[in-house]
């Protein structure tokens, strides 16, 4: 039994994907409440995209 093979993860992690789309949507909404700029289609279109 020397032909061991050894299996490991190579899965990837989504948590930073899921980081970075919070934090834009969050810093593109707080750059609209402190009225530097309209709500665009970009804020709505990353709201319900990354959720």
């Amino acid at each position: 039994m020397d032909n061991a093979t050894a299996i490991r993860d190579t899965t990837a992690n989504p948590a930073p994907l899921g980081l970075m789309g919070f934090g834009m949507t969050t810093i593109l909404l707080n750059l609209h409440n402190a009225g530097l700029f309209g709500l665009d289609s970009a804020i709505l279109a990353m709201g319900l995209f990354y959720g």
